[in-house]
């Protein structure tokens, strides 16, 4: 994921095919798009401006990811997601 320059429909596909092992339980995939994009949207910032800066390895490292990727949404786009979470 290091040279990516964009988020791709299967980077996302694969993203919310991981949240859903880590059984993150949303009402809509739409929503799971917004929350999978917006961590995708860090991860690539991050690698891209500091490569030093390891991707998450573990389940907890993703978790945390979300929340700050979360933080990072418009409050519209926030609204909708804690909306459809269940």
């Amino acid at each position: 994921m290091y040279g990516a320059t964009k988020i791709t429909d299967e980077m996302v596909g694969a993203g919310m095919e991981a949240a859903k092992a880590e059984r993150w339980i949303f009402a809509s995939d739409n929503s799971f798009r917004i929350v999978i994009r917006a961590i995708l949207r860090s991860a690539l910032a991050d690698a891209t401006s500091a490569p030093w800066i390891p991707l998450p390895k573990t389940a907890a490292g993703w978790k945390a990811r979300a929340l700050n990727a979360l933080a990072e949404l418009s409050q519209e786009d926030r609204a909708r997601v804690f909306e459809a979470v269940e």
